[in-house]
């Protein structure tokens, strides 16, 4: 009798004291949604009392069934862990529902543990089975990513004449939102990105009537909108439409596979190939499927980048057409420029363009297929006649359609990284010249050609330094300079069947604060087209303030190609950039 009295009172009292867990858990849940975050008690104090409510939890016997019935449904300690887990949330993980083993979890904290709970905790069947859940939205993330800098560079033949090659100042800046709603065992997740680059170049304030209105119109200021778009990402799916940059192949400095972004190349290799892609509007649908990647994008635009205009400093065209001397008497009062063919929002130029890439363990593989426009663009004979009989003279870029089938992958090797890029080009237009007869003349014509890259980065082949290698070759397959028999004059205006090599060496000291950029292109070898280099040296003077000084050469040959005439345009470089964040 009195064992049993004992164990019955055992019983009882283990019974309160689950109750006023019980109790003790509503209260803390209804406070945590009662009062703001910043009131709410600090963690060492949640966790004591949380490892306390385990231990005596452990030690009770399961509670008989009719205590568990007396739980009322609509108890807010569920309701304050719903609130908990919104507010804390990440964003850099697609949102996921609870798993059952996190549900089991979550409920023994309490001391239910039943696998058919219900979203509210407490085992009832929901009243809602078979109806959609509806949608949670999470916190959305606003975030302003912006840059200040400033280019001053001088030339270094020219210090008496007109010494300033640019004194420009940019301001960049990006403005990302997003958003996740989870719905059912899914997420949709929506993201906005609005940019704009701004700049304005001083140095065409100097001697301005040395300058055309076409170098002024392309250098002297510019308003760039970067990369606009709204993105919908749903389980698998991706849908984006706006302005966006898309990169293609593996190439750092070199990469002739990536076409979908027009480019700025008014200063040609010097500046990083992530800096001279350009947005363009298109709409891109894409599926995540384990570790493949399909994507299909349609361009909306004929949109070409910017270039050099014909008589600029970096335009080879500018020493070639100084060569006839009816050209050069008239050069001053004259303004020479580039129309594009076809205009930018003709219906019949939208480009296709399809992606399947495939992130492997241990290497990567991407194959290629597009139909797309001639992004240099060729231009047809302009008679001298409309050169001296007009103000303003229009040279038409053609870009005619060509398709391409590609293939890129890279592979690391221990500190070695190898990259390659293999193309297919089917009638890709060319300009052609006939060397029989005199002056300046030039044609167009369609060949296909095969285009390859490889290289290699090297990663830290000494201390915090890294060296990429690049090489790429064209070989246009049915030119007609490949026919020994041949007695043809005609033959390509570019050297494009040279070979391009590519060299950086990037280097970092003093914990990273200074860092060392060294780069060369060399065009050619057996008819030795010139080659360029760069090397600077920067300097973080504090967080997101960094200056950097460095040289710029450029060294063309008399054969006629990209850096043709540009033996003056040697520059000492200063800049100065301010990175920012606004959350």
């Amino acid at each position: 009798m009195v064992c049993s009295s004992y164990l019955e009172n055992f019983k009882l009292r283990t019974v309160n004291i689950y109750v006023a867990l019980l109790i003790l858990q509503v209260s803390t849940a209804q406070a945590q949604v009662d009062q703001p975050t910043d009131d709410r008690k600090s963690n060492k104090e949640d966790i004591a009392v949380e490892a306390e409510q385990e231990a005596i939890t452990e030690s009770a016997p399961e509670p008989p069934l009719a205590d568990q019935e007396q739980a009322p449904a609509d108890s807010p300690s569920r309701a304050g862990d719903a609130v908990t887990a919104e507010s804390t949330s990440t964003e850099s993980e697609p949102p996921k529902a609870e798993t059952a083993e996190s549900q089991v979890s979550s409920e023994d904290t309490i001391g239910f543990g039943e696998s058919d709970s219900d979203s509210v905790g407490f085992g009832e069947e929901d009243s809602s089975a078979g109806e959609s859940a509806p949608a949670v939205a999470s916190a959305g993330s606003l975030t302003l990513d912006s840059f200040v800098r400033s280019q001053a560079e001088w030339w270094s033949e020219r210090l008496k004449d007109n010494p300033w090659a640019k004194l420009r100042q940019n301001l960049d800046s990006d403005l990302r939102y997003k958003k996740r709603f989870d719905i059912d065992a899914d997420s949709l997740e929506l993201r906005l990105v609005a940019g704009v680059h701004l700049e304005y170049d001083f140095a065409y304030l100097h001697q301005r009537d040395s300058y055309d209105d076409a170098v002024l119109d392309a250098y002297e200021y510019q308003i760039i909108g970067r990369e606009t778009s709204l993105t919908l990402t749903y389980d698998v799916v991706e849908l984006t439409f706006g302005r966006q940059i898309v990169a293609w192949g593996e190439g750092m400095v070199l990469s002739p596979i990536d076409v979908v972004n027009p480019q700025d190349f008014r200063e040609h290799f010097l500046v990083d190939l992530v800096d001279r892609r350009m947005a363009t509007l298109a709409t891109k649908l894409g599926f995540y499927l384990g570790d493949h990647r399909l994507e299909a994008m349609v361009i909306h635009e004929s949109y070409f980048g910017l270039t050099p205009p014909p008589m600029a400093a970096f335009s080879p065209l500018r020493a070639l057409l100084l060569e006839d001397p009816r050209i050069e008497a008239v050069r001053y009062s004259k303004t020479l420029r580039y129309k594009d063919i076809p205009g930018r929002w003709v219906n019949q130029a939208s480009q296709v363009l399809g992606r399947w890439s495939y992130a492997g363990h241990g290497f990567d593989l991407s194959f290629y297929a597009a139909s797309i426009l001639e992004r240099r663009g060729v231009n047809p004979q302009t008679p001298v006649s409309e050169f001296i009989a007009n103000d303003v003279v229009d040279i038409e870029l053609w870009h005619p359609r060509y398709t391409m089938l590609a293939h890129s992958g890279s592979v690391p090797v221990e500190d070695v990284v190898l990259k390659w890029e293999l193309a297919f080009d089917i009638n890709r237009a060319f300009n052609t010249t006939d060397t029989s007869i005199e002056g300046f003349n030039v044609d167009i014509a369609k060949y296909h050609q095969l285009v390859s890259m490889f290289g290699f980065q090297y990663q830290n082949i000494v201390k915090d330094a890294n060296l990429i290698f690049e090489y790429e070759q064209h070989y246009v397959i049915d030119s007609p300079e490949h026919d020994a028999d041949s007695d043809s004059s005609i033959g390509l205006q570019f050297p494009v069947e040279q070979p391009q090599f590519a060299l950086v060496w990037q280097q970092t000291f003093l914990q990273e604060r200074l860092s060392l950029d060294i780069r060369a292109i060399l065009f050619g070898i057996w008819r030795y087209t010139g080659w360029m280099a760069k090397a600077e040296l920067g300097y973080e003077l504090t967080e997101g303030l960094k200056a950097a000084v460095g040289y710029a050469t450029f060294q063309p040959n008399d054969e006629f190609s990209l850096i043709y005439g540009m033996d003056s345009n040697d520059r000492i470089l200063a800049n100065l950039r301010w990175d920012f964040l606004l959350e």
